[in-house]
């Protein structure tokens, strides 16, 4: 009777591991070229920079730049307050030359009077807006991810995203699409 012989499993340690992972690093490391990319950071002026705060911008493909801003703070002494003002969603268009014009607030139905309007987010298809609204009381914040979504050309009414992205009893910010 012929005997069969069980092939034999290679048995790997921690040290032999470790091994195999130091070498796919180096071996990925030396066949992958990065590429230093070079940017040109600039002031972009007094058209959106305004005393208080302004955040989270993106530029849409026409031209348009979406920023939060809180543009009244109050003078504290030596100090600005953003407490007391409600921050909201501004827009500016890009002229040929890049540079903003003057920010002003956007009337696509998203700011609210009682709430801070912020945290933008856009689908790379236009059609959607994610952003967040949170309570003024800097004591207890609390915010909730809010969408619009556009259809034959204008913004159809905020909705708040449901209990699975928006979880009771904790505060939901800064959506990413």
């Amino acid at each position: 009777m012929a005997q069969i012989n069980k092939p034999t499993v290679p048995q790997f340690n921690n040290v032999t591991a470790c091994r195999i992972i130091a070498l796919l690093l180096i071996f990925t490391a030396t066949s992958v070229r990065l590429t230093a990319q070079t940017y040109n950071v600039s002031h972009i002026g007094h058209a959106i920079n305004t005393k208080g705060s302004e955040s989270g911008a993106i530029v849409l493909p026409d031209s348009t730049i979406l920023y939060a801003s809180v543009q009244n703070p109050q003078e504290l002494g030596n100090f600005l307050s953003i407490d007391a003002v409600l921050q909201q969603i501004y827009q500016a268009k890009l002229d040929k030359n890049g540079r903003p014009q003057e920010g002003t607030p956007c009337n696509w139905g998203m700011n609210s009077l009682t709430k801070n309007t912020y945290n933008i987010a856009y689908d790379e298809q236009n059609d959607m807006l994610y952003f967040t609204y949170c309570s003024p009381d800097v004591e207890q914040i609390s915010c909730d991810i809010y969408s619009m979504q556009r259809q034959n050309g204008s913004w159809k009414h905020p909705k708040r995203l449901p209990g699975s992205i928006n979880l009771k009893g904790c505060t939901n910010t800064h959506p990413a699409v």
